[in-house]
């Protein structure tokens, strides 16, 4: 039975003579999707620029799946930037090197078609250069996979920093498409961020520290409080799509930089177990760690397993691994296990660091945690301290060697 709830919204609003046009284009898409229009103003819009024999044939235009390409605000964008219906077809069979269509989205054709308005041999020229883009290619396959990243990437292939990003896409395969386009997206130099993608890092955690000026990497051997600052890239892999920002979100970032500004502040990814013993395994006048990741009272995740990276050790490490690590590196250094529940349950993680290598001391929450709930700072004595975030109390956090409380919010780590 076909459902008419959107034609019966819009249907005082529209002159008589409209309105069988209306029903008509109701019925041709509920042979599709029931649901196809969300609301009357998606209707309305439609029936103003289209035929109903356009708006048929343009749902027949199918994706990789089967279903239909348009739906009602990429229907109406490629009606309005002069989309063929022959085009649409020719440019939904468009392939990846894996044989996967990179055009799922009608909503991306349309903008991918806005690029070269429609008139002339625009349509072939839109179809050569999609061609091309989607023929740039690593071991790994094409570096441009979707159609909204070949859209971004066509506004910016001409640039130099396009082309620098590509050749190095090239030389290292887990540096894809979607990321070439964030960082061309928001101007990020290539001079800027290809150094930092050799150590590991991924365009999302780039772009953040890009935005809040970050340049300097490693000790600035400026007198402040030494802190080693290890990041997990488990959040590099969610993108800014994620429900989950715990780590890659602004308030992490923001607070990054003012600890930047009060501290002599080193900044490394971790991407494995190994990775992170190799980057604790130093002998530097160091006064505080902070290790920045996913976890759990067992373990802590430094990334996502994903195919395009090419490490063969686990991604965490856990109660079984703790023994790697440099008693000497720890001993009377101050400990902050920045991770969901590290401290929770009698046996965890940050106790059995603690006991397995004489640091100073060890503070772990016993919850699950958002990036501001713990964070550091400097108190009115000019001593560097974890405070705890609004809606934080002491009893949420974990608390293992010599510390000294010196309020509520404030737990002194010197």
């Amino acid at each position: 039975m076909v459902n008419y709830r959107v034609y019966n919204e819009l249907i005082s609003y529209l002159p008589a003579s409209n309105r069988k046009k209306a029903k008509k284009f109701v019925e041709i898409a509920h042979q599709h999707d029931p649901n196809y229009f969300k609301n009357f103003h998606q209707l309305s819009f439609l029936i103003d620029i289209c035929s109903e024999d356009y708006f048929k044939r343009l749902l027949d235009v199918k994706r990789s799946d089967g279903e239909y390409l348009f739906g009602p605000e990429g229907a109406s964008r490629f009606k309005s930037n002069g989309g063929t219906v022959g085009y649409a077809h020719r440019i939904s069979t468009l392939e990846d090197s894996l044989g996967n269509c990179v055009f799922n989205s009608g909503l991306n054709v349309a903008r991918f078609q806005k690029i070269y308005g429609s008139k002339g041999n625009a349509i072939y020229q839109r179809i050569r250069d999609a061609k091309r883009i989607v023929r740039l290619e690593n071991k790994n396959g094409s570096i441009f996979r979707d159609g909204e990243d070949i859209y971004l990437y066509s506004i910016f292939s001409c640039t130099k920093s396009a082309k620098e990003y590509v050749d190095f896409s090239k030389r290292n395969p887990h540096f894809q498409g979607d990321q070439i386009v964030k960082l061309l997206e928001n101007a990020v130099p290539p001079s800027y961020a290809i150094s930092l993608l050799e150590e590991g890092y991924r365009a999302t955690t780039i772009l953040n520290y890009f935005k809040i000026g970050k340049t300097n990497f490693d000790f600035s051997n400026n007198g402040k409080p030494k802190v080693l600052y290890l990041k997990g890239i488990e959040d590099d892999y969610r993108e800014v799509n994620s429900n989950n920002r715990a780590i890659n979100g602004d308030v992490s970032f923001r607070n990054l930089k003012c600890l930047d500004e009060i501290c002599d502040l080193k900044i490394r990814p971790v991407v494995s177990d190994s990775d992170l013993y190799e980057k604790l395994n130093v002998d530097d006048d160091i006064n505080h760690v902070v290790i920045f990741a996913h976890s759990n009272n067992k373990l802590m995740r430094m990334r996502r397993k994903h195919t395009n990276y090419d490490y063969d050790d686990s991604s965490s490490f856990s109660l079984d691994s703790s023994y790697k690590f440099n008693k000497h590196f720890f001993r009377e250094r101050n400990i902050l296990l920045l991770g969901c529940k590290t401290g929770r349950e009698d046996i965890n993680i940050a106790k059995h660091i603690y006991g397995s290598t004489g640091a100073k001391s060890i503070i772990a929450p016993k919850r699950a945690i958002y990036s501001d709930d713990f964070y550091l700072d400097l108190n009115e004595r000019g001593r560097l301290g974890v405070y705890l975030g609004r809606g934080v109390c002491r009893d949420d956090c974990r608390v293992y060697g010599k510390i000294n409380w010196f309020s509520s919010e404030l737990i002194s780590v010197l």
